[in-house]
């Protein structure tokens, strides 16, 4: 085990905040339904396993990727499927240019809508010696959405000193970690609401 993975081990078992935790000054991202579905991209939520709910919902579909899931630091092999799993439609395939490997798309079905989109991934910053397995806040369109095409991923987490130090966390872990590979997403969605004339 590399150096790198052995802190990540370290890392993961040590940095796990609740879910909703990593609330920011007098917001809930969680709960906030006026969020649009690209809104709290990079938001640090912890353990690598979705919500129970994002942008006020809390109807999800699920896909894993093919990515190592490195158990030994930490990651969950599979999340919980959607409790409306067929309402969303996933694609992988994989990338020759895209850093984590495989492209994820997903289309949301005829009627619903996507509220947001959270990710399991692996972080990295360039000043700490180890990886941080987290869950994270992901970007999506209202009907659809994808990780990076090509490229790095361009979504940055911030985990701060002071998020870490009102859980009762060591600080050591705070810093701004680029997303260097997405293990699984989960899509929030509800139903549109029908206008009666």
């Amino acid at each position: 085990m590399t150096i790198r993975a052995a802190a990540a081990t370290l890392a993961t078992s040590v940095l796990v905040l609740a879910a909703g935790s990593a609330a920011h000054a007098g917001r809930d991202p969680e709960g906030d339904t006026h969020a649009k579905p690209g809104d709290d991209a990079g938001y640090h939520l912890g353990y690598p396993a979705p919500t129970l709910s994002w942008h006020g919902c809390t109807r999800t579909s699920s896909q894993v990727t093919p990515a190592d899931q490195d158990e030994e630091d930490g990651v969950p092999a599979q999340p919980t499927r959607g409790n409306k799993q067929s309402k969303v439609t996933w694609t992988v395939t994989p990338s020759t240019t895209a850093s984590s490997g495989y492209v994820v798309s997903w289309k949301v079905a005829d009627g619903w809508t996507i509220c947001g989109a959270q990710a399991a991934v692996l972080g990295r910053d360039p000043a700490q010696a180890f990886d941080l397995v987290m869950q994270t806040g992901y970007t999506s369109q209202r009907g659809k959405g994808s990780t990076v095409t090509s490229g790095a991923e361009t979504i940055q987490v911030k985990v701060t000193k002071k998020q870490l130090q009102e859980e009762g966390r060591d600080p050591m872990y705070a810093g701004t970690y680029s997303i260097v590979k997405v293990y699984s997403l989960t899509v929030f969605i509800k139903k549109l609401i029908k206008k009666h004339r």
